[in-house]
């Protein structure tokens, strides 16, 4: 009787473990199953393949960017060129997106504006080898006023003088708003043949020579004439 019992206890035993095992395998099949095939795979963002060329988002091509200083050599439709001060010259591209400031004048220029003698940062970009300016300033030069002597070749009142000067060339200034022509005493001396110095104020934002002041001298220094080989017109074109 004792045996009989221990025999169906066993076999209940054996019972119990074969069924556990079962399920256990079901289990462990189903959940291999899933992760290869079910839902979950669908929401996996596959990583790039080492041999896959397809090319990613385009990167901005800005260039490398340089900061250049100097004085402005020459200059045509595209481009200026500048003389640095280890005395080599770049040249530079300007586009229509260039901006151009001119501090003394409050203002964005354009290229017009840009002249043979100035002195200019440039920011620009470089790119295979071509420099393309995004800003150009002008930098205004130290204050400074130049002195002219000579003898008066042409005169027009409010407008403009033109001397020859000392070195035997000619040069001709506007005269500005609010001139200055001094002594006021002598101001009928003020003729073609007149001896005088200009006073003009050095101005980088332009090439044109303007007089702010003219002084009037009693007549010409002794030896003086013999250093103009300019010939001054023999009648005055206007009469103060």
């Amino acid at each position: 009787m004792k045996i009989t019992a221990l025999i169906l206890s066993l076999l209940l035993v054996i019972s119990l473990f074969l069924a556990a095992t079962s399920q256990v395998s079901g289990s462990t099949s189903t959940t291999k199953d899933d992760t290869q095939f079910g839902d979950n795979v669908s929401r996996v963002k596959p990583t790039k393949k080492a041999n896959d060329h397809t090319p990613g988002p385009p990167e901005k091509n800005k260039g490398k960017p340089l900061n250049i200083k100097g004085i402005i050599v020459s200059k045509n439709a595209g481009n200026i060129v500048i003389a640095q001060s280890d005395d080599t010259s770049i040249a530079v591209v300007i586009t229509t997106d260039t901006r151009i400031s001119i501090a003394t004048l409050g203002k964005y220029g354009s290229l017009a504006d840009l002249l043979p003698g100035m002195q200019v940062g440039v920011q620009a970009t470089e790119k295979d080898g071509v420099l393309t300016a995004r800003s150009i300033h002008i930098i205004p030069g130290k204050p400074a006023i130049k002195h002219n002597v000579g003898m008066v070749a042409d005169y027009q009142i409010g407008v403009s003088i033109t001397i020859a000067a000392r070195d035997g060339k000619s040069y001709t200034y506007l005269l500005s708003p609010d001139v200055k022509i001094l002594p006021e005493e002598r101001l009928s001396l003020l003729l073609v043949g007149a001896y005088v110095t200009i006073i003009s104020p050095r101005d980088f934002t332009t090439t044109d020579l303007i007089a702010t002041g003219i002084v009037i001298h009693p007549g010409v220094p002794a030896g003086q004439e013999t250093k103009i080989t300019t010939q001054p017109t023999i009648e005055p074109s206007v009469q103060p």
